[in-house]
């Protein structure tokens, strides 16, 4: 069992991905709330989005007063099974809309978050939902000002090719 766990721990480790599914190490940032008196950069334009590298920590930039982040990454869908998107670390809640539509919020997005810094997430992407070629999967993060927030790389793929990561990291980090 030690092996086992070893041998998952190391490959968490070293950020290898999941077998059959699919890695998104790139993203955009549609926009960025900051912690002051009513200014907030909630509004998407073009001229505003940020192409950024997953993971993408907050505290590597010079914006401590970041609250809210939105990315939006896309993948493919390559059809004939259900696919599920598995996020190892999110600081510290998030949202997350499939094509446009809410499939999942962790609660609170303004003080006080609701809190799942240490949690690993793995959803179900809806079929109704997904369209043939290119989706979108927008996450939004909420974080305190001056915390460490961010967004670490993303998988999707089936439920089989991302199980064993999750469960591991979950078991790991819970």
């Amino acid at each position: 069992t030690a092996a086992i766990l070893f041998g998952g721990w190391n490959s968490l480790a070293q950020g290898e991905p999941p077998s059959e599914a699919t890695v998104i190490g790139r993203a955009e940032i549609l926009y960025r709330d900051l912690d002051s008196a009513g200014q907030s950069a909630a509004v998407v334009r073009d001229d505003t989005i940020i192409p950024v590298d997953l993971p993408d920590a907050w505290r590597s930039r010079s914006e401590r007063r970041v609250v809210l982040t939105a990315y939006r990454l896309a993948f493919e869908n390559p059809g004939g099974e259900a696919l599920w998107a598995y996020v190892p670390r999110i600081r510290t809640n998030a949202e997350f809309r499939l094509n446009g539509a809410l499939v999942w919020s962790g609660g609170s997005m303004t003080a006080p978050l609701a809190r799942h810094a240490n949690t690993p997430f793995f959803l179900a992407l809806p079929e109704a939902l997904l369209r043939a070629g290119t989706n979108e999967l927008e996450i939004r993060v909420a974080s305190g000002a001056g915390t460490n927030g961010g967004l670490s790389r993303v998988s999707v793929g089936s439920r089989a090719a991302l199980w064993p990561e999750y469960a591991l990291r979950h078991f790991l980090q819970q």
